[in-house]
């Protein structure tokens, strides 16, 4: 997963910037369980709707959770 915001050439590949916090690679796992902006705003959602916090450390724990 990338998009246009940024990008950085390296010598194996493109590296798309996480264009929500600029900070890292951006990619499913990053943005599903690393990206800080995102976990302010699951938290902010999961509290909304009054249903429990969900850690989880890459994409795929996070699929687990509800098999």
């Amino acid at each position: 997963m990338s998009t246009i915001w940024g990008y950085e050439e390296t010598s194996d590949h493109l590296f798309y910037a996480c264009r929500l916090c600029g900070g890292h690679e951006e990619t499913s796992d990053h943005l599903f369980s690393a990206c800080y902006i995102v976990a302010v705003l699951w938290n902010k959602v999961s509290a909304g709707c009054k249903i429990r916090q969900i850690f989880a450390f890459s994409f795929k724990d996070l699929l687990s959770v509800y098999p």
